[in-house]
């Protein structure tokens, strides 16, 4: 997983979509790592009106909630 095995705990990774045009992180992926990233994402598409950013925590941290609309 992009190599971070050994250098950051892979539980202390995930991956978090950012809404490009309302400038907030959506959602994160979390639990859903072994879903296609295909079906993540909506399909197959030419562009995305979003990024995906890898969230990294301390191991003492918890990972802050994303529901839709932004963060609460």
């Amino acid at each position: 997983m992009m190599d971070l095995e050994g250098v950051v705990p892979l539980d202390c990774c995930r991956l978090v979509k950012y809404d490009e045009f309302h400038e907030y992180l959506e959602r994160s992926y979390e639990g859903e790592e072994d879903m296609p990233m295909g079906l993540l994402l909506g399909g197959v598409k030419s562009s995305y009106m979003f990024d995906l950013l890898l969230e990294i925590r301390r191991p003492d941290q918890v990972f802050q909630p994303y529901k839709p609309g932004g963060i609460y």
